[in-house]
């Protein structure tokens, strides 16, 4: 067997070395070949497509957060190479959403495993999407913390107070689902492939990762009790707080430029947005 390892070096501000330590015991004498492709936050998608081309590999396993194991996903759309979770990243959306377990030793055995899943995909405005996108608050916040020198869940807490306080006004969006069209106020529009955030906050509860359907969710207020809901795993029943549309494509338009995000990238502010969706486009190890 061969095996490639993704590797983000600073993600999650978690030193790697006794993830590899613990992760070459396991492979023993079992893998060929096992190949680390370091993150470096400069052309990775580039020099891994290039890596891609040039070997041939039996399953990837990707070591960081949901943004490396995005940038493997952009590589592997389509292909039957099975791509094994270890989330050590400051947000792991994906692997909090597929139940995949937090700890090294037993992501590696889930990772080393048999058992496949094929998630679908989303495309925004061209732009892939695995877990999470939205308009609004939460890419503010995303945008408050990437501008800040304090990495994991510290860094989210300091950059979210100031942000929650400066954005509390909701604006209108403007929704076409095929033929129709709906006017929404809230201060934010959630797209979402799944069912929680990294956080574990339980946003969708009706989102299932590979029905063909992805959810729109419009958060009206900032309402913190609803909030606490979903940060304890609850789900809202408040409408007044959240409406939830399940789609297969839509179009979204914003009263004013947004702050807008995909899988805990910020990508600046957008006037509209454009999703599709691509069925169990890739293979995920559960």
């Amino acid at each position: 067997m061969a095996i490639l390892l993704i590797l983000n070096p600073i993600s999650g501000d978690i030193d790697k070395s006794n993830f590899l330590k613990v992760l070459k015991n396991k492979l023993g004498k079992k893998v060929n070949t096992l190949n680390i492709f370091k993150t470096t936050g400069k052309n990775d998608l580039e020099r891994l497509k290039q890596h891609l081309q040039e070997h041939t590999y039996n399953k990837v396993l990707v070591a960081g957060g949901d943004g490396t194991v995005k940038l493997a996903a952009e590589c592997l759309l389509n292909t039957s190479i099975p791509i094994g979770v270890i989330p050590l990243g400051s947000a792991n959306g994906l692997a909090t959403d597929l139940e995949l377990p937090t700890t090294i030793d037993a992501s590696i055995n889930v990772a080393l495993g048999q058992n496949t899943r094929k998630i679908d995909a989303l495309f925004i405005n061209g732009n892939l999407c695995l877990h999470m996108s939205d308009l609004g608050i939460n890419a503010a916040l995303i945008k408050a913390y990437e501008r800040s020198s304090v990495r994991g869940k510290l860094g989210y807490l300091f950059a979210g107070i100031p942000t929650l306080l400066n954005n509390k006004n909701p604006q209108s969006f403007s929704i076409k689902i095929n033929e129709q069209k709906l006017i929404r106020r809230g201060i934010m529009l959630g797209i979402a492939n799944s069912r929680r955030y990294g956080t574990g906050a339980l946003v969708n509860p009706e989102g299932i990762i590979d029905d063909g359907y992805f959810e729109l969710l419009i958060f009206k207020e900032l309402n913190i009790k609803e909030i606490i809901k979903t940060l304890r795993d609850e789900k809202s029943y408040n409408s007044s707080f959240l409406e939830i549309i399940s789609c297969q494509q839509a179009k979204i338009c914003c009263e004013t430029p947004t702050d807008f995000q995909i899988d805990g990238e910020y990508l600046g502010k957008a006037s509209s947005v454009e999703i599709k969706i691509e069925q169990k486009a890739l293979n995920i190890m559960i």
